[in-house]
């Protein structure tokens, strides 16, 4: 298998969505392939980045913004 193959699939491995035969050929790929190594790395990194990205937006639920405006339009509450 080449590289650009193995990084497709390094994608789904990264995430823990291969299964046990795939995720382990994935792993000894990485232990031996450096160009592979640091693909996993980047992309490890970037997740990172993300995760907390993704922590650190705090957003109201829709129905709790209803709840407290029942009389703005466009809300099932509204009143004519």
């Amino acid at each position: 298998m080449k590289c650009e193959e193995f990084q497709i699939l390094i994608e789904d491995y990264a995430d823990g969505a291969l299964a046990e035969k795939a995720s382990s050929l994935v792993n000894s790929h990485i232990a031996d392939c450096a160009q592979c190594s640091s693909f996993y790395q980047e992309l490890c990194r970037e997740q990172q980045i993300y995760a907390r990205y993704q922590r650190d937006i705090e957003t109201t639920p829709l129905f709790v913004v209803i709840d407290r405006n029942p009389n703005q339009p466009g809300t099932s509450r509204s009143q004519p």
